[in-house]
C-alpha cells in the first residue's frame, strides 16, 4: 500500500486516486456510512487546516482526496482515472 506524504507537488488526480481507492475498500470491506463520513471529514479538515495556512494545493489535495473517498464508495473505482 503507498501512502502519499504532502510534501512536494501534490497534485489533484493523485489525492483524487488515493480518496478513490480508499473509498472503495471501505464499501469492500463493508464498512458503513458513518466510517465513510469520518473519512470524508477529516480530510475535509485538512484541507480547511491548509486552506488557513494558505497551502493552496494542499488544500486541493486534500479536498480531492475527500471527494474522492466518497466516490469511490458510492460507485467503485470506475473513476479512478481522470
Amino acid at each position: 500500500i503507498f501512502h502519499p506524504r504532502v510534501t512536494g507537488c501534490v497534485g489533484l488526480t493523485r489525492g483524487w486516486r488515493y480518496g478513490n481507492g480508499y473509498g472503495a475498500i471501505l464499501r469492500k470491506h463493508h464498512y458503513g456510512l458513518v466510517r465513510l463520513a469520518w473519512g470524508v471529514g477529516v480530510q475535509l479538515a485538512r484541507a480547511g487546516q491548509a486552506a488557513l495556512s494558505l497551502c493552496l494545493f494542499r488544500a486541493g489535495f486534500h479536498l480531492a482526496m475527500s471527494v474522492g473517498r466518497a466516490y469511490g464508495y458510492f460507485f467503485g473505482l470506475s473513476g479512478a482515472r481522470i
